[in-house]
């Protein structure tokens, strides 16, 4: 016979279910919309407006509170029942909690800045001591999934997961820069940096050739320009100028006594050092360090300063890398000087519109993310307590000795043109086997999108590396190589077309990679795959600045 208790709980048992059920689906649907409100409201905060900003920040402190309580209340435990990464939650709690702590630190901070204009410094000081809270959020948040029987609401997720991960990047990539900040901003005492202005459409290991140069001159915190000019006016070496090791000789033999070589190595360092010592053979002058900026960078600098207007054309954010990479060869195709003389003008522009901080402070920052993000910008200092810290992030875009389990294509132009403009590149990663020894294949397919009857000028298809000045109905040469990881060993490589085996032995910083020689018609696609041991931790890769952004698959099945 059953208990009147038992008849009474099995009565109750629907409302139970119904009551849990509804509470785990309001607090999963509340967590997903409090943290895309967040989001929203952080991309929409006036820092230029110190009341508004107010207002703003205590709407975040409120958002962060539901979404608190969203994350860390009985029902959102349940769902350790219903989803596949119930271990997600509570770290993602923990987060928030200290999340609540930043934005009340954030608040105080900026109740501090008098002026509507943030000062540089301060911020970056505060930023430097916060961010280890910041990216503990951040990986919470880029971390949090909906699984299971309510994996739909996840999607609600999925813009938020990748926002954090976008700004947990950054915030890796410029923690070396604030904390070594009052030095390289000239607050101690004037710095002077050599700006590379690189050019992309014809690839070197950094990003591209240099085109154009500056000198920025820094004090407390203040930039002044000066000695532009073009590559035309620098003076080239029969060899380096410095002692470089022996597996870059084997790469690189002398060429890179030319400044437009001296970066053919995706070790930036290399190439700054090489540029330093090149600077001050020719104009005497010992600079504290180099920066590199290309098109694209400038594009994101002109969305913070505005247009610029040369020789009565307006350069904006929309036209500038076709303006500078395209355009400009066919406008002066017949007069190279005039072409570099145009660049030079643009670079004054946007110079100008900096010295006389024509922006935002707090815009200029937002722009910048993305060509640091994108490896646009590069920095090195001479000073050796700076490099080692910049070297701890992409910014310094160095290649790190220590284990780990990066595939990167470096992409050399062998042709002498400016064919990179139109180069695609499609790089997939992909773990074939797990365990003490792991094997990753790599796949990688170049494309000349250049069309084979468009009417190029002959400074930008020519093929110097075939004696043919007008170049080869738009065809490219190019070099290009895999980089795999300190330890690894290459398996098999073979080239899809012929199915036969290809490359040789491009050994850089301990990385024994693997290079092949491509030509590609105009239209003309060749893809190649490589597959390697060895290897530790999750798959990255480290994407080469070109014009056409490259496209990229990971696949890891080994660090879930």
């Amino acid at each position: 016979m059953r208990t009147p208790s038992s008849l009474a709980i099995k009565k109750q048992l629907p409302f139970i279910v119904i009551t849990l059920v509804t509470g785990i689906i309001i607090s999963l649907a509340s967590t997903a919309y409090f943290a895309n409100k967040i989001v929203s409201q952080l991309k929409e905060v006036a820092f230029d407006e110190p009341i508004k900003r107010d207002q703003q920040l205590k709407s975040i402190s409120n958002s962060l509170h539901y979404l608190n309580l969203s994350v860390s209340n009985p029902f959102f435990a349940l769902t350790t029942l219903i989803a596949t990464t119930p271990q997600t939650f509570l770290p993602t709690a923990r987060a928030l909690n200290s999340a609540d702590k930043f934005v009340a630190a954030t608040s105080d901070f900026l109740h501090t800045q008098k002026d509507s204009e943030i000062d540089i410094s301060n911020a970056a000081t505060f930023l430097s001591v916060t961010l280890p809270q910041i990216n503990n959020t951040l990986l919470a948040i880029s971390d949090l999934h909906i699984g299971g029987l309510l994996s739909p609401l996840d999607k609600k997720l999925k813009a938020v997961r990748e926002q954090a991960v976008e700004m947990r990047n950054t915030t890796t990539t410029i923690a070396p820069v604030l904390q070594i900040f009052p030095g390289i901003s000239g607050q101690s005492s004037p710095r002077n940096y050599l700006i590379a202005f690189q050019n992309s459409a014809e690839a070197r290991g950094t990003g591209g050739l240099i085109g154009a140069y500056a000198v920025l001159n820094i004090d407390k915190g203040t930039p002044k320009f000066s000695a532009f000019g073009s590559n035309a006016g620098l003076s080239h070496l029969d060899d380096i100028p410095i002692q470089m090791p022996d597996e870059f000789v084997r790469l690189y033999n002398d060429d890179p006594g030319m400044w437009l070589n001296s970066n053919m190595s995706p070790h930036f360092p290399y190439g700054a050092q090489i540029w330093l010592a090149l600077w001050k053979n020719q104009f005497k002058q010992d600079l504290d360090g180099v920066i590199t900026v290309d098109p694209a960078a400038l594009s994101y600098l002109l969305k913070a300063t505005g247009p610029i207007e040369v020789e009565g054309q307006v350069i904006t954010a929309e036209n500038v890398v076709q303006v500078t990479l395209s355009d400009v060869y066919k406008k002066y195709e017949t007069d190279n000087n005039l072409r570099k003389a145009f660049l030079i003008k643009i670079i004054k522009a946007v110079s100008a519109k900096i010295e006389a901080k024509e922006f935002s402070s707090v815009d200029l920052l937002k722009q910048m993310v993305h060509p640091i993000n994108q490896h646009r910008i590069l920095f090195y200092s001479t000073k050796k307590s700076e490099q080692e810290i910049l070297e701890t992030s992409d910014i310094a875009g160095a290649i790190a000795t220590k284990l780990d389990n990066q595939y990167r294509l470096v992409i050399q132009n062998t042709a002498g043109n400016k064919m990179d403009y139109y180069l695609k590149r499609d790089l997939k990663i992909e773990t074939l086997k797990c365990g003490k020894s792991p094997e990753t294949k790599v796949t990688f397919t170049l494309t000349n999108t250049a069309s084979k009857t468009a009417k190029l000028p002959a400074y930008v298809a020519g093929r110097l590396d075939l004696n043919k000045p007008q170049g080869v109905a738009n065809s490219h040469g190019t070099r290009a190589v895999i980089l795999p990881p300190t330890d690894a060993y290459i398996i098999s490589a073979v080239e899809k077309a012929t199915k036969e085996s290809f490359g040789f032995l491009a050994q850089e910083r301990g990385r024994r990679g693997v290079g092949v020689q491509v030509d590609l018609a105009a239209g003309e696609s060749e893809q190649f795959t490589l597959v390697f041991g060895g290897g530790k931790g999750p798959l990255t890769t480290y994407v080469q600045p070109l014009v056409i952004d490259q496209k990229t698959t990971i696949i890891d099945r080994c660090s879930r």
